[in-house]
């Protein structure tokens, strides 16, 4: 019998997202889930490896990570052995720190023919690519013939989950480059499986990619803000807060399950707007205030500030 490939996953910087995702694939490996749902000829997960700057943020995955810790090698300091052992690399750092992470000749060459997973916001394939090829410009796709081949062999995925990530729930969103696009890839099977371990991914057209950011993994937080109003709503009809906020959690969360149930928005609007009733005259004060173009501004207000930290016009 021929050997079973074995996967080393290396995560480069682990701030909260990062760490989220590592925990989701810790717990799946603990549940024995690996062996059976890594498709594409990938059985199992050999090593992981999470790679931090300092001591004292090695010191902190290690305390959120618990006796799980031990599935997991950190790492702080110099990445360069990590990534040189790993198959799939998931890059979390903060956009500052793509330079140091990836700027060096030795990380470049630690990723020839391996799978790059980016996590990074404003921070495109083609700008990953330019800095892999050493011109150490960000907004720059320019690169040497010989450097673009060297590259080449190099698979860049952008991914982004969002905050939801903590308790396995993120709609996470993904994208390769334009002429991979609509094409099954061996290396789609680890991107689904690692961040089905924090919720649920959906590959994005590359031209989609942005908005769908800003509606995902924003989202959480446009959310959080609407709920607070209504919250703030019957807090000022005499309800405490901290029921206020619970109940319309609950109240969206039970929302949601319908839509993902497959009742669409319209059923349940109708459903709970009798004639002459109270619900249609708060949707009636929605409307007049502008709730949907309030939406659609929130969307394309923050889609064109992500266009804009990516350098594209």
């Amino acid at each position: 019998m021929g050997s079973v490939k074995r996967t080393t996953i290396t995560f480069l910087g682990c701030g909260v997202f990062g760490t989220a995702i590592l925990q989701g694939v810790v717990r799946a490996l603990e549940a024995e889930k690996a062996t059976q749902d890594i498709p594409l000829g990938i059985s199992s997960i050999q090593s992981l490896y999470a790679c931090v700057r300092s001591p004292a943020s090695a010191a902190r995955i290690q305390e959120e990570l618990g006796p799980s810790s031990s599935h997991v090698t950190i790492v702080h300091g110099d990445s360069g052995p990590a990534l040189e052992a790993a198959d799939v690399i998931v890059l979390t750092c903060r956009p500052r720190d793509v330079l140091s992470c990836l700027g060096s000749d030795r990380v470049r060459h630690a990723l020839q023919g391996k799978l790059l997973v980016s996590g990074v916001a404003g921070v495109s394939i083609s700008d990953l690519r330019a800095l892999l090829a050493g011109t150490h410009h960000l907004s720059s796709v320019e690169m040497m013939d010989s450097q673009a081949t060297t590259i080449s062999q190099t698979q860049v995925v952008r991914v982004m989950a969002n905050l939801c990530a903590m308790t396995r729930q993120s709609i996470t969103v993904a994208t390769m480059e334009e002429e991979m696009f609509g094409a099954t890839h061996a290396f789609m099977g680890i991107v689904e499986w690692i961040f089905a371990q924090v919720g649920t991914l959906r590959w994005v057209e590359p031209s989609q990619f942005n908005a769908c950011v800003s509606l995902c993994s924003s989202g959480p937080a446009f959310m959080a803000t609407f709920i607070e109003a209504l919250a703030d709503g019957a807090v000022v009809l005499g309800v405490d807060r901290k029921s206020a906020v619970e109940m319309a959690a609950l109240m969206a969360q039970g929302t949601a399950s319908l839509i993902l149930a497959g009742r669409s928005t319209t059923e349940i609007r109708n459903g709970v707007s009798t004639p002459g009733g109270s619900t249609i005259q708060g949707i009636l004060e929605m409307e007049e205030r502008g709730i949907r173009p309030m939406g659609v501004h929130t969307i394309g207000r923050s889609t064109k500030k992500l266009t804009e930290l990516s350098g594209k016009k």
